[in-house]
């Protein structure tokens, strides 16, 4: 578990309380606590800065994750796009052709493969 959720806004002010308003020991309520040091440090210096500036951070912190989201979401989608597209009518072995091209398609027939199904052989001139 990160150590980000493992603890409440609330359980960090009273541990900070206990170091800044009476005075205990950051090493002495760390223990106590069970929790580390450079946490009980880290919540001290989040502490100290004014409200506004805090909830700006954790808007800021939000609007990232969305951010973070949205990207994954539009990459995902991208990625999809690119992928060739096959209708119900088409499979992966057709061949196609460019309209305006010379080439002219007599027709086509199945043959039996050795190895499996019967595949469409393209009998062009």
């Amino acid at each position: 578990m990160s150590s980000q959720n493992r603890f409440t806004d609330e359980f960090k002010r009273d541990a900070v309380a206990q170091i800044v308003d009476q005075g205990y020991a950051v090493s002495e309520v760390a223990e106590r606590l069970g929790v580390s040091t450079e946490s009980l440090y880290t919540w001290k210096a989040l502490s100290a800065k004014p409200a506004t500036v805090r909830e700006a951070e954790a808007d800021l912190a939000d609007a990232l994750c969305r951010v973070k989201k949205e990207l994954t979401r539009v990459t995902e989608e991208r990625d999809i796009q690119k992928r060739p597209q096959h209708t119900s009518r088409e499979s992966p072995g057709d061949v196609w052709f460019h309209p305006g091209s010379s080439i002219r398609v007599l027709g086509s027939f199945n043959v039996p493969c050795a190895d499996g199904p019967r595949q469409r052989l393209l009998c062009m001139a």
